[in-house]
Protein backbone atom coordinates (compact mmCIF):
# COMPACT_ATOMS: atom_id res chain seq x y z
CA UNK A 1 0.00 0.00 0.00
CA UNK A 2 1.12 3.63 -0.97
CA UNK A 3 -0.94 6.37 0.52
CA UNK A 4 -4.23 4.51 1.06
CA UNK A 5 -3.78 2.68 -2.20
CA UNK A 6 -3.44 -1.22 -3.43
CA UNK A 7 -0.04 -1.10 -5.50
CA UNK A 8 -1.22 -4.09 -7.84
CA UNK A 9 0.83 -5.35 -10.84
CA UNK A 10 -0.35 -7.14 -13.49
CA UNK A 11 -2.26 -9.77 -14.03
CA UNK A 12 -4.69 -9.03 -11.89
CA UNK A 13 -7.94 -11.57 -11.35
CA UNK A 14 -10.91 -10.94 -10.12
CA UNK A 15 -13.36 -13.65 -8.57
CA UNK A 16 -16.61 -12.68 -9.39
CA UNK A 17 -18.43 -15.86 -9.38
CA UNK A 18 -21.53 -16.18 -7.82
CA UNK A 19 -20.71 -18.15 -4.81
CA UNK A 20 -22.99 -20.70 -2.63
CA UNK A 21 -23.71 -18.02 0.34
CA UNK A 22 -24.60 -15.31 -1.21
CA UNK A 23 -28.45 -14.27 -1.04
CA UNK A 24 -30.44 -15.59 -4.31
CA UNK A 25 -30.35 -13.08 -7.29
CA UNK A 26 -33.39 -10.81 -7.02
CA UNK A 27 -36.18 -11.54 -10.30
CA UNK A 28 -38.16 -8.52 -11.32
CA UNK A 29 -42.06 -8.40 -11.27
CA UNK A 30 -43.28 -8.17 -14.73
CA UNK A 31 -45.84 -5.32 -13.66
CA UNK A 32 -43.06 -3.19 -12.25
CA UNK A 33 -40.71 -3.18 -15.05
CA UNK A 34 -43.44 -2.31 -17.73
CA UNK A 35 -44.06 0.40 -15.09
CA UNK A 36 -41.14 1.17 -15.00
CA UNK A 37 -40.35 1.10 -18.93
CA UNK A 38 -43.01 3.14 -19.64
CA UNK A 39 -42.17 5.80 -17.46
CA UNK A 40 -38.73 6.01 -18.73
CA UNK A 41 -40.03 6.15 -22.47
CA UNK A 42 -41.71 9.21 -21.44
CA UNK A 43 -38.68 11.00 -19.65
CA UNK A 44 -36.16 9.86 -22.17
CA UNK A 45 -37.48 9.07 -25.97
CA UNK A 46 -35.77 6.38 -27.66
CA UNK A 47 -35.03 4.68 -24.61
Amino acid sequence: MRRFHLGLTPPVVFDCRLKPWYPPVLEVDPATKKLVDDKMARILPGF
